[in-house]
């Protein structure tokens, strides 16, 4: 048998759809929570996760009905919470249930500040300072900018995507002033 979980996530104040969050299912049992699927959101907001019993009946569950099942919705790098649904769990989940989840403006993803910007700059600067982006240097900024919520900022993809050194002048750009 196969179950589906679909929803949408959205704005509570303005009820528009937030892309790209991580929203992951569970099953919740005694002994253990099953995992039973992980997607993003799209444009829109809206998310499909499919999954079948043997995701969540194992050798000690086969008596078990369908799954306990409860939401978790996370920022798109994994680092933040937004939602739980694991204080209200779905006891015997229907073959099909939706979740429309409203999320406060407040508590959606951190907005990179400048500052943020200006410091990736930088680091992007000093990698480059030996006229050589290593591998290792090239992963661990692309992991900050992503942290930071800059891997959409085009100047920051274009600074990591380039094969040529990056002169001074452009990552030269903080300013000190308070």
């Amino acid at each position: 048998m196969t179950f589906k979980v679909t929803g949408r996530i959205y704005v509570a104040e303005s009820g528009l759809g937030i892309p790209n969050l991580l929203v992951e299912a569970f099953d919740k049992d005694i002994v253990k929570t099953d995992k039973l699927g992980q997607v993003k959101t799209n444009s829109t907001g809206t998310f499909e996760i499919n999954y079948t019993e043997a995701d969540f009946k194992g050798k000690f569950e086969k008596f078990e009905g369908n799954p306990d099942l409860f939401l978790v919705i996370k920022t798109p790098d994994s680092s933040k919470v937004l939602y739980s649904t694991e204080k209200n769990i779905r006891p015997d989940a229907s073959t099909h249930e939706h979740f429309d989840v409203p999320i406060s403006q407040a508590d959606i993803l951190h907005k990179p500040s400048k500052n943020d910007r200006d410091l990736l700059k930088l680091l992007i600067g000093v990698a480059w300072i030996d006229g050589v982006l290593e591998p290792e240097e090239k992963e661990f900024l692309q992991q900050v900018a992503q942290q930071k919520g800059l891997t959409e900022d085009p100047e920051i993809k274009s600074l990591l995507s380039t094969n040529q050194p990056v002169t001074a002048d452009r990552c030269n750009t903080i300013s000190l002033k308070k």
